[in-house]
């Protein structure tokens, strides 16, 4: 029983991590979570246990960043691990294999990959940039705005002009998407 008292006096949050900073900020990352995993259940969980990673290890905040963006630091990594961790494993069971790929649709393939890439270098600069960063170097949007110097908005508006001016342009060729 005592172990368990001082189990909960070690979760006690310091004044900077009290009950305005988590009403402030909760909402936001309750947002933010859902925006990216698109569960609200698993959204509030993920959310749930950040808050319980920011209490277990608040003694490794450095100070070299806001409190608040340490918070979304961990949120981030927790979202990815549930990403990673929902992600379909592939299964290589000799049963599950395709019989031998037909070559012309490998071909096919291959063409079509090499017509997506060829109108993507034909885009106007914003969206080709835009494309190169999240689609072909995979960055995230967050890493690929900063990296261009506009918004996550813009760079979501431009992804979205520059996708679709490659899928009308697959479809104008008969490739299949």
């Amino acid at each position: 029983m005592r172990e368990h008292s001082e189990n909960i006096a070690a979760t006690t949050p310091p004044k900077e991590l009290g009950a305005d900073f988590y009403q402030n900020l909760n909402p936001r990352l309750e947002r933010f979570a859902y925006a990216r995993l698109r569960d609200s259940e698993l959204a509030l969980d993920v959310v749930q246990d950040t808050w319980l990673s920011v209490l277990r290890h608040r003694d490794q905040h450095e100070g070299r960043a806001a409190l608040e963006t340490w918070v979304f630091a961990i949120l981030k990594r927790k979202i990815i691990d549930v990403q990673r961790r929902s992600k379909p494993q592939i299964s290589f069971d000799e049963e599950l294999m395709p019989d031998e790929q037909n070559p012309r649709e490998r071909l096919d393939d291959r063409a079509a990959v090499a017509f997506a890439r060829d109108r993507i270098e034909q885009l106007p600069e914003r969206e080709r940039e835009a494309m190169r960063l999240v689609d072909l170097a995979g960055f995230a949007r967050d890493e690929a705005a900063a990296k261009m110097g506009v918004t996550l908005g813009a760079l979501r508006v431009t992804l979205h002009r520059g996708r679709q001016r490659v899928r009308d342009a697959m479809l104008a060729a008969e490739f299949a998407i």
